[in-house]
């Protein structure tokens, strides 16, 4: 019966986002970034190599790791969306005396941007054009960094006292994207304190499975812990904020 709920609401999900004009962008998203690394990228590398004698190749993996890591950021700004509406409806208030209760909630609203967001990542990653990689450890890969967007619904959504706010956040959520890339270029050890955001254990796991290095799997069981820890932190927030 659970599992028939859950699905139930999965499907209303992605009705639901399907119906917003914003949200569509949203989901186009991965398709543009598709495009842009397997025509404007190499494009890109060609000229910088001839008209200044710049080697973008080395940069691959940094650049396809924090493309990468868009995606569940991505679909964590979607489900931030409908969960507000929900909560301005009182959909959670109604849900909590079903047989599905709070927690079935939780569990469909965590499922649906880790299914959406991992099938995404994937794509991207197999079929980048750039770096040959597993499809099994790129399945991995996915499924690990999918976790950042229903982190990211979890505090936008606990936060944000309506979708204006919540666009405001979803904007500011931005800089995660930019720790990966100011940490690569930094060269004080000062730098290992950006490891507790987020998206760099994510990032880094991306960056050591392009470039082959056995080291991404260790990587990859830091980054689940860490998701994991951030995963409770937002579950224990979301709950305190909307359902004291």
């Amino acid at each position: 019966m659970r599992i028939k709920l859950l699905a139930a609401l999965a499907q209303a999900d992605l009705r639901n986002s399907l119906r917003d004009p914003m949200l569509q962008v949203t989901y186009s998203v991965p398709f543009l970034l598709f495009a842009l690394l397997r025509f404007a990228l190499p494009a890109l590398t060609g000229l910088l190599a001839e008209r200044y004698s710049f080697d973008l190749i080395p940069s691959y993996p940094l650049i396809l790791s924090v493309t990468v890591l868009l995606v569940p950021l991505m679909t964590g700004m979607v489900m931030a969306f409908i969960m507000l509406d929900e909560l301005d409806d009182r959909v959670f208030s109604a849900l909590a005396v079903t047989p599905l209760g709070v927690g079935g909630y939780m569990a469909g609203k965590i499922c649906f941007p880790v299914i959406i967001s991992t099938i995404m990542s994937w794509l991207l990653l197999i079929f980048n054009g750039l770096i040959p990689v597993s499809p099994a450890a790129a399945f991995f890969a996915a499924a690990v960094s999918s976790l950042i967007g229903p982190v990211a619904a979890l505090f936008i959504s606990g936060y944000a006292e309506n979708k204006i706010t919540g666009l405001t956040l979803s904007k500011a959520a931005g800089i995660l994207m930019v720790i990966p890339v100011l940490y690569h270029l930094a060269e004080s050890s000062w730098a290992h304190l950006a490891l507790a955001v987020p998206t760099l254990p994510s990032a880094l796991m991306i960056q050591a499975l392009l470039e082959d290095k056995p080291r991404w799997l260790w990587i990859m069981g830091v980054s689940l812990v860490h998701h994991g820890l951030f995963m409770l932190a937002a579950l224990h927030y979301f709950s305190k904020k909307r359902h004291p």
